[in-house]
């Protein structure tokens, strides 16, 4: 989605997370976040390791950001249409950056024509 190349990896930016059933205005922490889900190849993706703690042991687990999300932080609570709606938007807005990003060539500048010797400039 950034630079062109074969994307293996999704951003795992937390973008929305998943409301609680017994309270829709609170985050369910047991249930996976809506991500960003960019797609994104090993050369653009920002990682990051995150240990995990659990009855096992300490797992490590890497994250994978895009350049636009080098950060975690997750401030709604969203359905699975609304996670959609903000995720298109972000592809969207993504899509527009690198649009302007892109190397356009300037048109040329035309070259004035010399004069003609029987024309007189005007003063």
């Amino acid at each position: 989605m950034f630079c062109g190349s074969d994307a293996d990896l999704l951003c795992d930016h937390m973008i929305a997370g998943r409301p609680r059933k017994s309270d829709l205005k609170l985050i369910d922490l047991d249930a996976p976040a809506h991500t960003c889900d960019a797609d994104l190849c090993e050369d653009c993706a920002q990682v990051r390791l995150e240990f995990i703690s659990s009855t096992s042991g300490c797992e490590v687990e890497e994250q994978h950001y895009c350049p636009l999300h080098d950060t975690d932080e997750c401030l709604v609570v969203a359905s699975e249409e609304k996670a959609a709606g903000i995720r298109s938007t972000l592809h969207a807005d993504m899509l527009r950056r690198k649009l302007w990003q892109v190397n356009v060539p300037e048109p040329p500048v035309p070259q004035s024509a010399p004069m003609p010797d029987n024309l007189v400039p005007i003063k």
